[in-house]
């Protein structure tokens, strides 16, 4: 298992840039042009970012993988999911992505941004999470949805198994959820 520290630094002086000021949104006023989901996700990123936790990759990809994240001031620590970089891709242990609906914390966000300074990042976010193992995760937005992500190597059976309880989003057809227990069997076969 391969595993990485890395700490996000700032060289940056202490006051903010005129143009990083006016990039910035208002933690008490919400801009005009945009919904509460998305004001709130970019207070999490304009925080998050400029947070000094280290990530560790406790995964396998460089990118796609599991981290921890800690807080060297506080000493917490969090367990991090990146599947993809878009809200509800990923996953964080935090109390806030666990209530918030926004599929997002501060947690994530500097995961990514730190994520995404990685040679080559843009290009395999823009492809997607390829794995070789297929998930069932609870998805954390709006909505909680059970959802299945296939993997490459999944067995064709196994696909057909997971397309009578899941929709070709990977969301867990209603109707099946109180059938899930039997899917769950059907994978250990």
């Amino acid at each position: 298992m391969k595993t990485t520290n890395t700490k996000l630094t700032s060289k940056k002086s202490a006051l903010p840039s005129i143009r990083e000021e006016a990039s910035r949104v208002s933690y008490t006023h919400k801009p005009l042009n945009m919904d509460v989901d998305e004001w709130q996700r970019l207070l999490r990123k304009q925080f998050g970012e400029k947070q000094e936790f280290e990530l560790c990759n406790v995964g396998n990809h460089p990118l796609f993988s599991n981290f921890r994240l800690t807080n060297p001031a506080s000493g917490k620590t969090y367990r991090l999911a990146i599947r993809g970089d878009q809200p509800g891709d990923n996953f964080c242990s935090c109390p806030d992505f666990s209530i918030n609906t926004l599929g997002t914390c501060k947690h994530l966000e500097l995961a990514l941004a730190r994520l995404k300074k990685q040679d080559g990042a843009a290009e395999q976010f823009a492809a997607g999470h390829d794995s070789p193992f297929s998930e069932v995760y609870l998805s954390y937005g709006i909505k909680r949805e059970l959802r299945f992500r296939p993997g490459s190597e999944a067995p064709r059976g196994f696909i057909a198994l997971a397309r009578r309880y899941f929709d070709l989003d990977g969301v867990l057809k209603e109707k099946q959820l109180p059938k899930i227990a039997t899917f769950l069997k059907g994978l250990s076969r």
